[in-house]
């Protein structure tokens, strides 16, 4: 199988820092420590203002997805496939996700039916129907990322009608404005539905259920068609508007790094990187002011619980929260999405274009793993929910689902995960029979049209879901974008100039400092490759210098409290 190691990983990445992070929400005393801010040490006001952050990079998952999405469009055109039947595997693929999706959070996630199961082991344990019939609406993720399968499904079948797929730089145009224009639109799109729905989407419909979460059976058909169609434009977590703006970037890259002749234009990776850095830099600085207005006018306080919500996306509105302006959607969009394209893209030129992806893959096992079977894995979190019953209890005398400090909560952390890859390595025996991706792709087999190879069909019927690990995991043939030899590519000094512009982006920014401390073991190894020049010399010293920063940062904050500085929040 031919495979992308950047997208793969990307894609355990996601998950893995969803368990990471949802794990920290419910287990970390977070209100013991803001209680006692002053007086601990300052890495603890570091963490609480990264990690809602990273929580906020669910977009990610999205472009991943996408450009994962274009690629496996762009095979099945090259390979002859009418753009017809390409639209309508698409929309019946992603019609079929968004089933998957509303069963997901319905029935088997965290947040479930099942979810409130494993919330609630020291008591009474009964299921909840109520929630299966009415949390179907919750729009998160994979409700994205099912929308935008379809929707780009349909865009690309049009667009690429006549041959027109054969002409890249006039698609990547093409979805470039309309990824420009859902961003700049979304405000309008988010005014019209609360005009059509008074209060939506935190408001409450007749029936006595979420706007965006009509119950089946005790909702109106109106307000069922209303939790559908304008939850996926106007939802709390992650709609549409503006998330299929991301949904077309993945696009644009995926449309790129599928090309016989990889360079579209010259400086396509430096457009693409400098883009996001504009992105998030523009975002951030927003959400910063953004927080400190909050601050001046509404206090500490009301300025941590929005910041708080920055995952919370469609949140980030006045219609929602007054003390806000219309600009602040635009800032939270461009910070955690900027951020999300540029470390995407990154792997990917750093991994892909420089033919790195058989290594890159041998040391990612661990990693890759959890992008696997992602969507089994999103819903595999009730493991957490069981190592937080037990544990406290078990170790640290507390009740059942007690919060600890992070020493605590990594422990914890740590043994969800053991748990998560030792049913992951047993699983993979029998390429994950069972699974939610197996159980989508015997639906795919039966029931979306297409070509099925003799092989596929000779195949009992309980095998044609399977995910082939050893062809797709193992021993895949990884691709790579660039065409050149590699003798060639460090003749040229690439990796020098590659370093050099990642060193000096590092140290501009702060949040980017640490990061030296792994890139320098990098520069040292491309001096072995390419000689020493002035470049990786320059590097180098960088490098250095972000080390002794970082040292210096992370000895103060671990020792030394607000209060020291003279701050009291």
């Amino acid at each position: 199988m031919k495979r992308y190691a950047s997208l793969d990983f990307l894609r355990g990445l996601a998950i893995f820092l969803m368990i990471f992070l949802h794990s920290i929400a419910d287990i970390l005393d977070i209100d013991g420590l803001l209680g006692k801010i002053n007086d601990i040490p300052l890495m603890n006001v570091v963490a609480l203002v990264v990690l809602p952050f990273l929580g906020g990079l669910a977009g990610m998952f999205l472009l991943v997805s996408a450009i994962s999405n274009m690629v496996s469009m762009n095979k099945q055109l090259m390979k002859g496939m009418s753009v017809g039947l390409l639209g309508l595997r698409q929309f019946l693929g992603g019609f079929v996700l968004y089933l998957f999706a509303m069963l997901s959070e319905a029935v088997l996630n965290n947040y479930s039916a099942l979810g409130e199961i494993f919330r609630n082991l020291d008591g009474v344990i009964s299921w909840n129907w109520d929630t299966v019939f009415s949390r179907w609406g919750n729009f998160e993720t994979i409700h994205t990322i099912a929308w935008c399968v379809m929707i780009n499904g349909v865009i690309h079948a049009l667009i690429s009608i006549k041959g027109l797929w054969k002409k890249p730089r006039i698609q990547m145009l093409v979805y470039l404005i309309l990824a420009i224009g859902v961003v700049i639109t979304t405000k309008f799109v988010w005014v019209g539905v609360t005009q059509i729905v008074p209060g939506f989407p935190s408001g409450t419909s007749p029936s006595g259920y979420s706007l965006y979460m009509p119950h089946w059976f005790k909702s109106t058909p109106l307000e069922i068609l209303q939790g559908i169609f304008f939850g996926a434009l106007a939802a709390p977590m992650e709609p549409i508007f503006p998330y299929l703006a991301i949904s077309f970037i993945g696009s644009i890259i995926g449309i790129a790094i599928t090309q016989p002749k990889k360079a579209l234009f010259k400086g396509f990776s430096s457009t693409v990187l400098i883009t996001a850095f504009c992105m998030f830099l523009v975002g951030a600085i927003g959400v910063v002011m953004t927080i400190i207005g909050l601050i001046n006018t509404e206090g500490f306080g009301y300025a941590t619980h929005i910041y708080q919500l920055i995952s919370w996306h469609r949140h980030w509105a006045p219609d929602i929260y007054p003390q806000l302006s219309w600009f602040a959607y635009l800032w939270q969009f461009l910070s955690v999405n900027g951020f999300s394209l540029m470390v995407v893209y990154m792997f990917i030129y750093i991994v892909d274009f420089r033919k790195k992806g058989q290594k890159f893959a041998s040391g990612t096992k661990f990693i890759r793993r959890f992008g696997t079977i992602a969507l089994t894995n999103y819903n595999f979190q009730n493991i957490y929910l069981f190592v937080n019953f037990m544990i406290p209890q078990i170790i640290f005398g507390l009740g059942p689902y007690g919060k600890t400090e992070w020493g605590g909560t990594f422990l914890q952390i740590g043994l969800t995960l053991f748990f998560y890859h030792l049913v992951m390595v047993l699983w993979e025996k029998v390429n994950y029979r069972g699974s939610l991706e197996w159980a989508l792709g015997m639906i795919g087999y039966y029931l979306v049209p297409g070509r099925k190879s003799e092989k596929h069909k000779e195949l009992k019927w309980y095998q044609k879901g399977d995910i082939l690990v050893q062809e797709n995991f193992y021993d895949a043939e990884w691709i790579n974008v660039t065409e050149y030899s590699e003798e060639e590519y460090h003749r040229n000094g690439r990796d020098s100039r590659l370093v050099l512009i990642l060193a000096i982006c590092c140290l501009a920014f702060p949040i980017f400092i640490p990061v030296t401390c792994g890139l320098f073991f990098v520069i040292r190894k491309i001096m072995k490759k390419e000689g020493k020049n002035r470049q990786n010399k320059i590097a180098l010293i960088l490098c250095i210098i972000g080390i002794v920063i970082t040292i210096i940062f992370f000895t103060i904050v671990n020792i030394f409290p607000l209060s020291w500085f003279g701050i009291y929040l």
